[in-house]
C-alpha cells in the first residue's frame, strides 16, 4: 500500500512538474497566490504523511519511493512552477532553420 501511494504521488508530481513548468503567470501577485494556495493545499497533507510513514519499513529501497522529499517539492513549487522564464532558441524543435524551410 504504502509503495504504490509514493509511487502515486511521484508520478503526480512529475506530471505537474511536465505539465506546469511551462505555464507563465505574468503577474507576480496572482502568480504569489497560486503558488501559496497550492503549497497550503499540498504540503501540510504531504509533510504529515512523510511524518507519519517515511521510517516505516515498506521496502528494502526507500529511495526508490521516497523520491521527493517535502522541501524538494515547496521548491518545485516556488521556483519552477508558472516562473516567466525565457527560452534560448537553441532550446526550441522550431529554430530558425527549420522555419526558413517551412516558409
Amino acid at each position: 500500500m504504502l509503495k504504490e501511494t509514493f509511487s502515486a504521488f511521484n508520478a503526480a508530481i512529475d506530471r505537474i512538474y511536465t505539465h506546469q513548468s511551462g505555464w507563465t503567470i505574468p503577474d507576480h501577485m496572482l502568480r504569489g497566490a497560486v503558488k501559496r494556495v497550492i503549497k497550503d493545499d499540498l504540503l501540510d497533507t504531504y509533510q504529515n504523511f512523510m511524518r507519519r510513514y517515511a521510517d516505516v519499513q515498506f521496502t528494502n529501497n526507500p529511495a526508490k519511493y521516497i523520491k521527493y522529499a517535502v522541501s524538494d517539492v515547496a521548491s518545485i513549487i516556488d521556483d519552477d512552477l508558472f516562473e516567466t522564464k525565457a527560452v534560448s532558441m537553441s532550446k526550441l524543435s522550431l529554430t530558425k532553420e527549420k522555419l526558413g524551410a517551412i516558409v
